[in-house]
Order: C-alpha cells, then structure tokens, then sequence
C-alpha cells in the first residue's frame, strides 16, 4: 500500500471514530445491475464532482450530485470495521434512502487494485454503485 494511501486510510478511520461530520469529493462512479441473479460488469467509469457528506452524530448521510440533485440516508446500522487479509478496510452503515428503501453503503480501501483510494459502495438488492474518492490513477 502506498504510503500516501495508508496516511489516508488512517485519516478516514480516526474521522470515523471522533468526528460528527466529514465531506469526501467523488472523482467517478461506476455503476452495475443483478439480472437474472447475475451482477453484470461495472459500466464504464463516469466523471463526476460529487460530495459526500457523513454526518455520523445525526446519523445521516448526504450525497450532494454534481447535477444539483441530493440523496438523503438514514443510519439505522453502524458495523464494526473489517480488515482483510490483503489490508483492505471496510466500514459499513445499513440505511434507508429517502424512499424509504434498505441499502448498505460501505467505505473501502482498495489498497490491492490498480486504481486505489477510498471507494464508497452503495449496494442496493438488484443495482448498486461505486464512488472513487481520493483515487491514485
């Protein structure tokens, strides 16, 4: 893992731990769908200059797109931290979207792909998306 990567990594998981809010810049999103029970490959990567904003102490998470429009989370689950075997953090939160729909969104170092930063994953049932923050290309 790079050096830059591994300061970073710490950085979000001591934000985590003691601050109320944080704001990460999406660089790209990737999206793919399940269909017929089989995840299709990630779409192309789409630029976008989107804000992520984490308030933990409200327990609501804010994705502010690019386009002007705004998607709302609700909290209702905060997992414990995964470290994986490659190094890899995950930091999940179960949450309902602002139509009422369960989701889990999931911070990730990737430290082990071509691409590495902080990923945050919104898996929904049937689609789900990638933001790459912070990304190192």
């Amino acid at each position: 893992m790079s050096k830059k990567l591994l300061v970073f990594a710490f950085f979000i998981v001591s934000v985590l731990s003691y601050a109320q809010v944080f704001k990460l810049r999406a660089d790209y999103l990737l999206v793919r769908e399940l269909e017929d029970g089989v995840w299709s490959e990630w779409s192309e990567e789409l630029s976008v200059d989107d804000l992520l904003v984490f308030n933990l102490d409200k327990r609501k998470i804010t994705f502010y797109i690019d386009d002007g429009s705004v998607k709302d989370y609700d909290i209702i689950k905060f997992h414990e931290l995964e470290v994986k075997e490659d190094k890899a953090e995950i930091l999940r939160f179960g949450v309902v979207d602002d139509m009422g729909t369960r989701c889990l969104i999931a911070l990730t170092t990737k430290p082990h792909e071509v691409v590495k930063g902080i990923v945050v994953f919104v898996k929904y049932r049937d689609f789900e998306y990638a933001y790459y923050v912070a990304s190192d290309k």
